[in-house]
């Protein structure tokens, strides 16, 4: 469970199966419910009763929604540790969840928006605004060189990146990691479909190599 108080807990709902009563179909995913949770000793807690507060009906019946759905449940449940509250993350899942229940909003775009402000909102967001190494901005428009195991864009002089950024994509994506995250989908949307992917696979890149360090690792980077 993703919780507003405990941050991410892991939780045992014993005789879940035969109790209607306790937990009434509350436990499938991509809904919010509110739960009655008693906190022992080990990581584990005991789960004893929920209940869903609101479900997400469009969401769940579209595949080309529900995909990017479970993408950013599964980046928050490796980003986040245990018992450390995250209400802003909880908040932001929640709205993502709301946005990608709503027709209006392309999924890709709810996608690319809510994960890259999922890496901020943890402390790993990529910079793209100046040089990782010496903090040398572009000029408007100028293209970049990104390296994702460095943490983002880096200049010629600091021995530049694998991966090229334009300035486009480059200026998108600063965008969308500090707007509102409706006017985020908003501009992620407002874009063509080259600059779209080319944001995508650099986004997917870095959070790639964020996922593979270690917890210490990655926690040293959360100050980033």
């Amino acid at each position: 469970l993703l919780t507003r108080e405990h941050g991410r807990v892991s939780a045992l709902a014993r005789a879940a199966r035969k109790s209607k009563k306790r937990f009434a179909g509350a436990l499938e995913g991509f809904a919010l419910i509110a739960v009655d949770l008693t906190f022992g000793r080990g990581q584990l807690a005991r789960l004893d009763a929920a209940r869903v507060t609101r479900v997400f009906p469009r969401l769940l019946g579209d595949l080309a929604r529900l995909e990017p759905a479970g993408g950013l449940m599964r980046l928050a449940r490796e980003l986040l540790p245990e018992r450390v509250p995250e209400p802003a993350v909880f908040e932001l899942l929640s709205d993502s969840l709301a946005l990608l229940d709503e027709a209006a909003h392309p999924a890709r775009a709810v996608s690319l928006a809510g994960a890259a402000q999922l890496l901020a909102l943890t402390g790993f967001a990529p910079q793209v605004a100046g040089c990782v190494g010496c903090g040398k901005e572009p000029g408007p428009g100028q293209s970049a060189m990104f390296d994702a195991a460095r943490g983002g864009i880096v200049c010629r002089a600091c021995g530049g990146g694998p991966d090229r950024m334009t300035g486009k994509a480059r200026a998108r994506l600063s965008f969308v990691l500090g707007a509102p995250l409706r006017d985020a989908v908003a501009q992620a949307a407002d874009v063509a479909p080259a600059e779209l992917r080319e944001a995508e696979r650099l986004l997917s890149l870095f959070s790639s190599h964020v996922l593979a360090q270690t917890p210490a690792e990655a926690g040293g980077g959360r100050a980033r």
